[in-house]
């Protein structure tokens, strides 16, 4: 796989792995730092909680204006379901599974297709592991990185019966999480550490190396957290608010109710997936009226302090 040139567009589509802007920022500062000069334009197209199903939705409204010329697709942990792992075994648990498995293999290929309608180079990433085997103070989902492997199959064969090109996020963690700590606490979320490794690897495809691990330069934490914060507004709308239908004024007044009457505040839920919903819903009531001023703000910013 050759690297990015001069006037490249890239899209990053994806589930929150790719909405928290950690891995799409050590690509964008490797850019920057080794290709000074070169005009390449980058953008993420994840939400948080997203699936297949769901970046197809948004495609249009979310990746294709980018004008993209390279699209690079990782989904699959979200599309597996996996809160059904503590459910007990039963029929009924074995249908939801499959069905949720069935419904990956077509909307993932439909995302592709519409991906490559768009003339765009499309790169295909298999999900990454899920680290069961990592004790935490939460429980791991027992049989997950068995359930989120059979889903990165699906990505390798799909992509081999059709010339698709493949980077393989799930094969190049696997070995490197019986080692090293490269998750948060969930078992889901790669940590710093991790979504360095998951850049490496998507650099090592291009013939590059990101070299040793090291934070973010604080040149680039503007642009990285803004883009975060924006990408949540989808997740937030996707999440919460479940309409296509109410205004803008409707929204963020569905929201301050859902604030005011505590409605994230769930007992089926874990308390920090409250704070999180909680977090997210009150940047949304301040962040989307103002959602095109801030997309215009991550423009200047990238202009100013990455492509200049």
């Amino acid at each position: 796989m050759q690297r990015f040139k001069s006037g490249d567009r890239v899209c990053f589509v994806g589930d929150s792995i790719t909405a928290q802007n950690r891995y799409v920022a050590y690509l964008v500062d490797h850019y920057k730092t080794n290709f000074p000069n070169e005009d390449i334009q980058i953008f993420n197209c994840g939400i948080s909680g997203g699936t297949s199903s769901l970046l197809l939705k948004y495609f249009d409204e979310d990746t294709l204006p980018h004008n993209p010329t390279h699209i690079f697709i990782l989904l699959g942990v979200n599309d597996s379901q996996r809160e059904n792992l503590y459910r007990e075994r039963s029929e009924s648990r074995f249908n939801d599974l499959m069905d949720a498995y069935e419904l990956y293999k077509e909307k993932l290929p439909a995302l592709i297709k519409k991906a490559q309608g768009t003339g765009a180079r499309v790169t295909v990433m298999t999900p990454p592991p899920y680290d069961e085997y990592t004790p935490t103070d939460i429980k791991a989902y027992p049989g997950g990185f068995a359930l989120v492997a059979g889903y990165a199959n699906f990505v390798r064969e799909y992509c081999k019966e059709n010339s698709i090109e493949l980077i393989d996020i799930h094969a190049y963690l696997t070995p490197l999480i019986q080692t090293n700590e490269l998750y948060n606490t969930d078992h889901t979320h790669p940590n710093d550490l991790g979504h360095h490794y998951i850049a490496k690897c998507i650099l090592e495809s291009q013939g590059l190396d990101i070299g040793k691990y090291r934070d973010y330069p604080e040149y680039l934490l503007p642009w990285k957290n803004l883009v975060a914060e924006y990408r949540e507004i989808y997740a937030v709308e996707y999440m919460v608010v479940k309409s296509d239908t109410m205004t803008v004024k409707e929204r963020v007044e569905f929201i301050r109710d859902y604030l005011d009457n505590k409605k994230y505040d769930r007992i089926d839920r874990s308390e920090s997936l409250n704070e999180f919903f909680k977090r997210v819903s009150e940047q949304y009531y301040v962040n989307k009226p103002r959602q095109k001023e801030m997309f215009d703000e991550i423009d200047t910013i990238y202009k100013n302090t990455i492509a200049s």
